[in-house]
């Protein structure tokens, strides 16, 4: 008879250790010589140590939860690995194996770089127990079961589960029952890796602590997401969010287009009385109120008034239609000198007026080569459809900002963000000086003062409409750095979607609440956490002043960024599909609960809720007619026929002894192999 897999480990570790047992004696010469199996190759390395750990250990994982990762973190250190490799017995120099696998000098190794299949196999492992079991005891439980006890009934057999152990066969029919989607020969690996000497896994065993810091961790993530949406809920009811400012915003200006045509039009009518090109916030407000928009007044006025600057000007509410207004401004100004000879010029029969047809003729006999259509309908400021002096005026006294005027410069582009990199990293540039209130959007006023803190001797307002070239009115890190907008909007959205927020997150990664991570930490929380990008980007774009560690206060910002429409509605997207498949789980877990604990006490529940003076006493408060009482009588005095059935079946099988919901295999009908299928868990059912 075949020894047990637990035991066929040990042997193969007792015999890997009697072949090692030498490596304290050896020479340097030999030591040099098991260097020399692998050089600096990290692949060949990485086969080395596989060999050698599946030698010693039976298998790389076990090697990996046994020995190396014994707190669950994910990593180990060069102190943690050359410790390991001393126990285990390792013939080679471990310091100089650790250095060659260490090929992005990061100072810890993790089981992908030793083993990518194994870590693959190990971390869908512990995302599927984490998702279905409360602790190690759980899980044995549940293996040991037949599927039928609710997880209530098996908590309440814990304490004398405490003794309990599974075998493989066992763990690999409760895994597929619970829904396990890997493959058994995974599943048989892993067990492998985690039982004892006696080829047996108990809650107590070492190899699952694993389970309980995993799930300790999640409580912690849990609890911070909580608190997070209780802060966020908070300033919601203080300010608006981002994606409610530019809601709002959106139909203030629908509702203008509707009322005058366009934004032109009902600034100059509804907005300044006057013809002024900028509002004070006082006024706006007013302004707003009496359109009736009184409530969103304060966010409108937050996403007009882009640059904080406590006035907004025309070119923030509509940019397109103040830049035509701006070249007209301009061309009048160099050909007539004012726009009252302007007027004259185009006003050839003397009548004081001008219609849209002699406008477009005058100009263009005049050398204006752009539209003339909604440049007439900009003018009109009583859209009657003909223009006066007076519809005239108002531009006289405007001075347009500098980017209204130019053509977008790509060299001079070019030339800016060689300027930044000749200073400083891009993203120190871009939190220092061109986002100071990290918003994720810089505005022409901010980028004229970057631009002049940088030295850029070149063309500003080019290069300004060359990052903006849609005339949004500012720009974002994406127009700056693509690549690091990217790594942090990404992260962003995963912090939100897995913390709740940034700051949250950082609380979490933080254990030792000392406001301070390193690379090593911050890699290990982001691995242990399931972040899927790079780390070392990620750092490096957060980490602006190089110094090796991030505090909250560089992190947070990202909390308060200004995301635009098409970012910010598939952060809501995301985080609406994880509350939905947490409902989803939540709901089936629930049933699957339900439906098990039913099949146990069906029977003995229908009886005694039949018989409950307070059950009767709530349907007789439900009955309509008072001939539904008598039948509500009649089934409280007679057994149902299930009921009869069932107990008389139950007699019949136990011999008579009067117990139901207990079947013999004798009274059970034969079952052909050709009458069983698979179910839905992979256990087969009679059909």
């Amino acid at each position: 008879m075949a020894a047990p897999r637990g035991a066929q480990i040990v042997k193969a570790s007792v015999m890997g250790t009697i072949h090692f047992k030498k490596a304290s004696a050896q020479t340097q010469e030999e030591r040099q010589a098991v260097t020399e199996t692998y050089g600096q190759d990290p692949e060949k390395a990485a086969q080395h140590l596989r060999e050698f750990l599946c030698e010693v250990s039976g298998s790389v994982l076990r090697a990996w939860i046994e020995t190396f990762d014994c707190n669950n973190d994910q990593r180990i250190s060069k102190i943690e690995f050359g410790g390991g490799m001393r126990e285990l017995g390792y013939p080679g120099e471990a310091l100089h194996l650790f250095k060659v696998l260490d090929d992005d000098g990061s100072g810890e190794l993790t089981l992908a770089e030793i083993d990518a299949d194994t870590d693959g196999i190990w971390a869908k492992l512990r995302y599927f127990c984490t998702s279905k079991f409360e602790s190690p005891e759980d899980l044995v439980r549940t293996c040991m079961g037949d599927g039928s006890e609710s997880r209530d009934t098996r908590r309440s057999r814990s304490a004398a589960l405490r003794e309990a152990k599974i075998d493989k066969v066992q763990f690999l029919i409760g895994m597929a029952r619970e829904g396990y989607y890997g493959s058994s020969e995974e599943l048989e690996h892993i067990f492998n890796a985690m039982c004892d000497k006696e080829g047996l896994l108990r809650p107590e065993t070492s190899t699952l602590t694993w389970l309980a810091v995993e799930l300790r961790r999640i409580h912690r993530k849990h609890a911070a997401k909580q608190k997070a949406k209780q802060y966020a809920a908070l300033k919601a009811r203080q300010k608006a969010s981002p994606k409610e400012v530019a809601e709002h915003f959106a139909k203030f200006k629908a509702f203008l287009k509707k009322k005058h045509g366009h934004l032109i039009r009902a600034w100059r009518h509804d907005l300044t009385s006057n013809d002024s090109m900028t509002i004070p916030k006082v006024k706006f407000l007013k302004a707003a109120a009496k359109l009736g928009f009184a409530k969103e007044s304060k966010d409108l006025w937050r996403a007009l008034d882009k640059d904080d600057s406590g006035s907004a000007s025309l070119d923030e509410l509509d940019p397109k239609g103040a830049e035509h207004l701006a070249h007209f401004q301009v061309w009048v100004k160099k050909v007539w000198g004012n726009v009252k000879d302007a007027f004259r010029a185009f006003d050839d029969d003397n009548s004081k007026w001008i219609s849209e047809k002699e406008f477009a003729k005058a100009v263009k006999s005049y050398g204006f080569s752009r539209p003339t259509k909604l440049l007439f309908s900009h003018l009109d400021k009583d859209g009657n459809g003909r223009l006066e002096s007076e519809d005239l005026q108002f531009l006289q006294k405007w001075d347009p900002l500098e980017f209204l005027l130019v053509d977008p410069d790509w060299k001079a582009k070019r030339h800016f963000k060689e300027c930044i990199l000749n200073k400083m990293n891009v993203m120190k540039a871009w939190r220092h000086l061109l986002d100071k209130d990290a918003t994720n959007r810089c505005n022409w006023y901010e980028f004229q003062d970057a631009a002049q803190t940088l030295g850029f001797t070149g063309n500003t307002a080019g290069a300004w409409r060359a990052f903006d070239d849609d005339l949004s009115g500012y720009i974002s890190l994406k127009e700056i750095d693509e690549e690091a907008s990217e790594i942090l909007t990404n992260f962003r959205k995963w912090a939100m979607q897995e913390f709740g927020s940034v700051r949250s997150l950082f609380s979490c990664f933080d254990e030792d609440d000392s406001n301070s991570l390193t690379f090593q930490e911050f890699r290990g929380a982001c691995r242990v956490y399931g972040y899927q990008g790079s780390t070392r980007l990620l750092f490096n774009a957060l980490d602006v002043d190089n110094e090796g560690t991030l505090s909250m206060k560089e992190v947070e910002f990202l909390d308060d960024w200004d995301l635009d429409a098409e970012t910010q509605e598939e952060v809501s997207r995301s985080q609406e599909l994880d509350r939905a498949n947490s409902k989803t789980m939540f709901a089936k877990r629930r049933s699957h609960a339900m439906s098990a604990n039913s099949v146990e006490v069906e029977g003995e529940e229908e009886e005694a809720k039949s018989i409950d003076p307070s059950n009767v006493a709530k349907r007789w408060r439900k009955v309509d007619h008072p001939l539904h009482m008598i039948e509500i009588v009649r089934r409280m005095q007679e057994p149902s026929a299930s009921t009869r059935q069932s107990s008389a079946t139950g007699c019949l099988e136990n011999g008579g002894s009067g117990r139901s919901g207990t079947t013999s295999s004798s009274a059970r009908p034969a079952t052909s192999p050709a009458t069983w299928r698979p179910s839905s868990r992979g256990i087969a059912l009679p059909s």
